[in-house]
């Protein structure tokens, strides 16, 4: 396969139905797997909100090489917590959380309006049939 011919047949594949659904169906099942989906993506943003003003902590894990009195080791998992305040990142997860779509935090409202100028039009023209019929009633009376 050349490459200009791919460059030309691929937009043109992608252009049809049944690709374009299995696709979707592909990218659907790869989200499944992964887990990551609307709900996940708030309670993330959520979270890391949470832990960038300091409200939550993260606790993160480590296995340790500790040694007994006698000179033999052991491993040992410590906890520790993490805290840091980032108002940054806490302003960009309530972004992300004001953007989720259940949530329309940001949604913005236009109001357009825009004049058709047709009732005009239309009022003009019965005028102007009234018109042309009161005339034909004076011709024939």
């Amino acid at each position: 396969c050349k490459d200009s011919t791919a460059a030309t047949e691929g937009p043109a594949l992608l252009r049809k139905p049944q690709v374009q659904t299995y696709l979707e169906q592909q990218g659907e099942k790869v989200a499944e797997r992964a887990e990551i989906n609307a709900q996940w993506v708030l309670e993330e943003a959520v979270r890391l909100y949470r832990m960038a003003i300091g409200e939550i902590h993260a606790i993160q894990e480590r296995i340790v090489e500790k040694q007994y009195e006698d000179g033999s080791t052991y491993c040992e998992t410590e906890r520790y917590e993490l805290c840091n305040t980032d108002l940054r990142a806490a302003l960009r997860a309530l972004e992300m959380i004001g953007k989720h779509i259940a949530v329309q935090a940001f949604s913005q409202k236009v109001e357009v309006t825009h004049t058709h100028h047709l009732e005009q039009l239309l009022a003009k023209r019965a005028s102007q049939v009234e018109q042309a019929a009161n005339r034909k009633l004076e011709l024939v009376e």
